[in-house]
């Protein structure tokens, strides 16, 4: 079961991964790198970098975010702009996301897109077990009645 919960989260980060590559929410690639699952017999988790949140809900307006990452936002897109000033406008308006003028991440709609071919994958595994189950059963019985 583990592997059927493995493969399934991969597939939800890859998804996810693709959603910031193709909504323009992946600047440097360190958030999408930053993204691991960890998976056992009996569930498995998602991890990612903690400001993944303002990629899916935005930034409301308040104070002002921290200067340094988006100063480095700005370095890795090769603009030409203050941070400060990118900092003030998110402590005024909120990010884009947060205004609904920039599609998030949708992480529910990557958990939905690949849920079928997981409950698939898990129900032919569990099909698999009780066929090797039975079969082995009998094995042992014909071989104790020869």
């Amino acid at each position: 079961m583990k592997q059927e919960i493995n493969a399934y989260l991969e597939n939800v980060r890859k998804e996810i991964i693709g959603q910031m590559s193709s909504r323009d929410l992946n600047a440097s690639g360190g958030t999408s790198g930053s993204m691991r699952s960890e998976a056992s017999d009996t569930g498995g988790q998602l991890y990612g970098a903690s400001h993944i949140y303002y990629l899916i809900k935005g930034r409301k307006p308040g104070k002002m975010p921290p200067i340094e990452p988006i100063r480095k936002w700005i370095e890795s897109r090769g603009l030409e702009i203050s941070p400060w000033a990118i900092a003030k406008s998110i402590a005024l308006k909120g990010t884009l996301i947060y205004q609904g003028r920039k599609q998030g991440l949708d992480i529910q709609e990557a958990v939905e897109k690949h849920k079928q071919e997981f409950i698939d994958s898990i129900a032919k595994s569990m099909a698999n077990k009780i066929k090797s189950s039975i079969l082995g059963g009998f094995k042992q019985a014909q071989a104790a009645l020869q």
